[in-house]
């Protein structure tokens, strides 16, 4: 079973492993822009920090931020041993279930096309909403790399089983469930 919940200092170690390797094949298409790094320290003290547990172990991490009226997710890794056991999918369904609970629209994340990511976000519920030249992001074979920003829209006064798949709430007469 997996489960989600804040990260803590005692944490480092078992993430940076987590980090270390979601990122390995990531490294092989991308690495972070100068720009990305400054904006990653700029927004350093705003970010939220999960971790995903299986068995005692952190198996995955994610970080959010608050951004006006939506959550951005930074940084979704899931241990390339854990994969395709629902971490990923835990994960955003605790930041939407965040967001949600703050009465915030939609969580939003970015990923760089060339990675095959987008067809992992769409599974989770988001949607493609644009692509445009990634300033944050720069190839390692030279060339342009491509920024799509998805979506998740949230529902008021709903709860998710998963993330992508909505329910109302206990008392909600919501008749646009998808």
């Amino acid at each position: 079973m997996i489960s989600v919940r804040d990260s803590t200092p005692d944490d480092a170690g078992p993430v940076d492993e987590v980090v270390a390797s979601a990122i390995a094949t990531l490294r092989q298409t991308y690495r972070p822009s100068g720009k990305a790094r400054s904006h990653k320290r700029a927004i350093a003290g705003r970010l939220h920090r999960l971790v995903a547990e299986s068995d005692g172990a952190v198996v995955g991490r994610t970080q959010y931020v608050i951004d006006g009226s939506v959550i951005r997710i930074i940084g979704l890794g899931v241990h390339r041993d854990s994969r395709r056991e629902g971490v990923a999918r835990a994960l955003v369904a605790e930041v939407a279930d965040r967001a949600r609970n703050r009465g915030l629209s939609a969580v939003v994340a970015h990923t760089v096309e060339e990675t095959g990511n987008v067809r992992v976000f769409e599974a989770l519920g988001f949607e493609v909403q644009s692509r445009s030249p990634d300033a944050y992001s720069e190839s390692v074979k030279g060339g342009r790399l491509t920024d799509v920003r998805l979506t998740m829209q949230l529902e008021e006064n709903s709860t998710t089983d998963e993330p992508g798949r909505r329910r109302p709430s206990p008392g909600s007469t919501s008749s646009n469930q998808r």
